[in-house]
């Protein structure tokens, strides 16, 4: 497969493996029917099917900076008849629509780490109108992986942590999170944690080699690993996560939700009525 196929596989089965915690998430803003809703960094499915099931008779809005990311999830939601999906193709930072946002989502955020995941956050505050719900999901932690030999596994996992780092991307982000909404000036902030367990069999369990294959040349410019030693680990690993008694317990995925407040968006706008710029 191309390495944007292997992309959507991976972020498609996430979809599918986290839809009932973006459903118990979603579940704790008790949107309005009518809401009208952003899944920031959609990704081909992200959370789609589920905001559009929450406010059957609203608006969702998936949103990406991947053209090719935005044409899948355009025809996810064709193919799933999600009739209230509409799909954006732009940059969260830049993205500035006509009417602000009654839920804004966003899981996995590709850009974690620094003064970009500061500006993510404030990106997704002001989408979301006063009284608005942000919903964010990031993982923390390992896979952890029982019943077989999971050695080959467990390093392409470990390679993978290390060059998303070097990208910017904190796999360990959701140890953080609530912090960071709380920072954004979110308020009434309520966190929920949760793993899964991964029977023998299950796709999941090959997540490592998903990570691999999509990260081969940020991996191997880490210099740790040369071509035909990465090749021969996922080889490994591939026999590993296909072994009939392997299994697993997932990272640990933290899910976050809060609300935008009213008066802090009241006080800006009393503000500038009292003290108009000066003109220069």
């Amino acid at each position: 497969m191309t390495d944007h196929e292997i992309e959507v596989e991976r972020l498609t089965l996430e979809a599918e493996v986290w839809r009932s915690e973006a459903e118990a998430l979603v579940a704790l803003a008790g949107p309005a029917p009518t809401a009208r809703c952003l899944d920031a960094c959609c990704g081909p499915l992200g959370a789609l099917e589920v905001l559009a099931a929450a406010a059957p008779n609203g608006e969702v809005v998936g949103l990406d900076a991947d053209a090719s990311l935005v044409d899948d999830a355009r025809g996810a939601a064709e193919a799933r008849g999600l009739g209230n999906v509409s799909v954006v193709l732009d940059d969260l930072l830049e993205y500035h629509p006509d009417e602000l946002f009654d839920v804004v989502y966003m899981r996995f955020a590709p850009v974690t780490v620094g003064r970009p995941a500061r500006e993510m956050m404030d990106a997704v505050r002001r989408l979301c109108r006063p009284g608005g719900s942000v919903l964010l999901q990031e993982p923390f932690g390992a896979f952890h992986y029982a019943g077989a030999p999971s050695g080959g596994l467990e390093k392409l996992l470990a390679l993978a942590t290390v060059a998303y780092r070097a990208e910017g991307v904190d796999l360990h982000a959701g140890k953080r999170l609530a912090a960071r909404v709380s920072q954004a000036g979110i308020t009434e902030v309520v966190e929920r944690r949760a793993r899964l367990a991964l029977p023998p069999g299950h796709p999941y369990l090959r997540l490592p080699v998903m990570l691999a294959e999509g990260l081969r040349e940020a991996i191997l410019d880490l210099g740790t690993v040369t071509g035909d030693d990465l090749d021969a680990l996922v080889e490994i690993a591939e026999h590993q996560a296909a072994a009939p008694r392997l299994r697993a317990t997932t990272f640990e995925l933290v899910g976050v939700a809060g609300r935008v407040p009213v008066m802090a968006r009241f006080a800006a706008d009393r503000l500038e009525l009292t003290h108009p710029a000066v003109p220069a």
